[in-house]
C-alpha cells in the first residue's frame, strides 16, 4: 500500500516513545544498557533477479547468549525506482504483537514495529517479518538496508526496556537484469559438430532476438537468430567460448554477455572398443514322463510356461513356445539366473532355478526344465465283507420209551401234562372198546 509519510510516522512515534519511556524509567534518562551481540539482518544477503520478477526477503533477529529482545522498531529502505513492495508484510512469529506495519513505495521504506506479548525473547534467532519485492528496473548491487537516521532509526529494546547501543544491522543487495546470457559448454570429437546449447533468460514479456557466438579457435564469431548452434573444431584442445545475447523488454533493447574459459573440450576420435561376444540362453520345458531329469526322445514340450532370466537388476521374462522351447539372446558376459514358474497341476523333476555364467564361448547355453504330472492316486482296497454269524439249530432230543425227556418244548416239559392226560384217556377208551367188541363176539358165537 502507498501511504503518506505522516501516516506511517505517527503510529511509529508512539512505539519509539514507549521504548524510550521504558528505558528512562528502568535506567534513567539516556541510559543504554545490556550491550551485546544483538543483530537485525535482511535475508538473503544477496540475490540475482530478473526484471519483472518477485522475490521474498525476511527480517531476522538474532539475540546472543544472555541477550533478550522485548521490542523492535525496524525501518527497511530500498530504491523505489528499482523495487516495489508487492502484497502485504507478514509476521514471522507469534511471540510479538505488531501495533504497526506499513510500507511506502513512493519513497521506498518499510516500517515494522513489534513488542513481545510473552514478556521477552532471549538467546534466540527468529524471523520477525517477511516482505516481497518486485524488480521494476535493472540494477546492479541495489541496496536493501535498515535505516538508522533521525526518526527512522532502527532499534531493539531488551527485557528491561533498554535500547541496545551496539545493534548490528545487516542489509542486502540485489541485481536486477532484463536479460541474462548463459550457455552450456560442449564436449565433442575433433572434426565433428560440437553442440552449444543456449540457456539465456530475459525478463517476463521480453524476447531475445539475436545470439553472437565466439568459439575461441580463431574462427569468426557466428551471429544467429535461433539460439543454440553447432561448431566444428579442427584440432583437439580446450577452448574459450563466449555468448552475447540481445533482446527487447517493453520496447527497450538490452544485451548481456558471458565468457567461459576452458569451456569447449575437443578430443581425438575414439577407437571403438571391441564388441564383447554375445551369448544366447535357450532350452525347453518338457514333460518328463520317466522322471529322470533328462529330455528323452518322445517327451513333448510344454507351452506357456513362464521363464525368467535375471542378472544384476536386469530381467527378461518370456514364455515357452508351442514345442516348449524358449530363447533369450544377445547376452553380454555375466552370470545369469534362469528360472521357471511351475504351472498348476505339475511338479518339477529338475531344479526350477539354474545359475549360468556366459562369456560368449560357447555362444549358446542350454538350460532345460522337466515337469511331470502327479501320479493318479491308487484307490484304497474295499474293506472285507463281514463274516456272517453262524446260526445254531438245536438238535431234537430223541424220544426213548420209558425214559423221561429233559429240556424245554418236549413232552416232558411242564406244559405237556395236559397232553399226557388226553393220551391216557384215549388209551382207556380204546381198551374199553376192544373189550366190548370181544365180549360181543363171544356172545354171538
Amino acid at each position: 500500500m502507498n501511504t503518506t509519510k505522516l501516516k506511517w510516522l505517527v503510529p511509529f512515534l508512539g512505539i519509539v516513545l514507549l521504548l524510550g519511556g521504558i528505558a528512562s524509567l528502568r535506567s534513567g534518562a539516556g541510559a543504554l544498557a545490556s550491550p551485546g551481540p544483538v543483530s537485525l539482518s535482511i535475508l538473503p544477503a544477496a540475490r540475482d533477479m530478473m526484471m519483472n520478477s518477485t522475490a521474498e526477503w525476511q527480517i531476522q533477529v538474532a539475540a546472543g547468549v544472555g541477550e533478550s529482545v522485548m521490542g523492535v522498531d525496524a525501518f527497511v529502505t530500498f530504491d523505489p525506482a528499482v523495487f516495489q513492495v508487492v502484497g502485504t508484510i507478514t509476521d514471522g512469529t507469534t511471540s510479538f504483537s505488531v501495533p504497526y506495519k506499513d510500507f511506502n513505495n513512493s519513497v521506498g521504506i518499510i516500517t515494522y514495529s513489534a513488542i513481545t506479548v510473552t514478556g521477552y525473547v532471549t538467546n534466540s534467532t527468529f524471523t520477525l517479518a517477511r516482505f516481497a519485492l518486485s524488480a521494476v528496473a535493472t540494477a546492479t548491487g541495489s541496496s536493501i538496508s535498515f535505516s538508522s537516521t533521525g526518526l527512522n532509526t532502527t532499534r531493539v529494546a531488551d527485557k528491561d526496556g533498554n535500547l541496545y547501543p551496539a545493534l548490528t544491522l545487516n542489509g542486502a543487495t540485489a541485481n536486477s537484469r532484463a536479460i541474462d546470457a548463459a550457455f552450456a559448454c560442449p564436449s565433442a570429437v575433433v572434426n565433428t559438430p560440437a553442440s552449444l546449447t543456449d540457456q539465456s533468460l530475459i525478463a517476463s514479456g521480453g524476447a531475445i532476438t539475436q545470439w553472437l557466438w565466439g568459439f575461441g579457435d580463431g574462427m569468426s564469431a557466428l551471429l544467429t537468430t535461433s539460439g543454440s548452434t553447432t561448431h566444428v573444431y579442427t584440432q583437439t584442445g580446450v577452448y574459450t567460448v563466449s555468448l552475447t545475447v540481445t533482446g527487447t523488454v517493453s520496447s527497450v533493447t538490452y544485451s548481456d554477455s558471458e565468457v567461459k574459459t576452458s569451456c569447449a573440450t575437443i578430443r581425438s576420435a575414439e577407437v571403438a572398443a571391441p564388441t564383447p561376444p554375445l551369448t544366447t540362453i535357450k532350452g525347453s520345458v518338457y514333460e518328463d514322463n520317466n522322471g529322470n531329469g533328462v529330455m528323452d526322445a518322445g517327451e513333448a514340450g510344454i507351452s506357456n510356461v513362464a521363464v525368467r532370466v535375471t542378472s544384476d537388476g536386469w530381467t527378461k521374462d518370456t514364455l515357452s513356445g508351442l514345442n516348449g522351447a524358449y530363447e533369450v539372446c544377445c547376452l553380454t558376459p555375466a552370470t545369469f539366473k534362469v528360472s521357471i514358474t511351475v504351472p498348476g497341476g505339475w511338479t518339477n523333476t529338475t531344479p526350477t532355478l539354474v545359475a549360468v555364467t556366459v562369456s560368449g564361448n560357447p555362444p549358446t547355453v542350454v538350460v532345460d526344465f522337466g515337469l511331470a504330472r502327479p501320479a493318479a492316486a491308487t484307490p484304497a482296497p474295499a474293506p472285507p465283507a463281514p463274516t456272517p454269524t453262524p446260526v445254531v439249530v438245536p438238535t431234537p432230543t430223541p424220544v426213548v420209551p420209558g425214559v423221561p425227556r429233559t429240556g424245554t418244548g418236549g413232552l416232558d416239559s411242564p406244559g405237556a401234562t395236559g397232553l399226557w392226560i388226553v393220551i391216557a384217556l384215549a388209551l382207556l377208551a380204546a381198551v374199553g372198546w376192544a373189550g366190548s367188541a370181544f365180549g360181543g363176539a363171544r356172545r354171538r358165537s
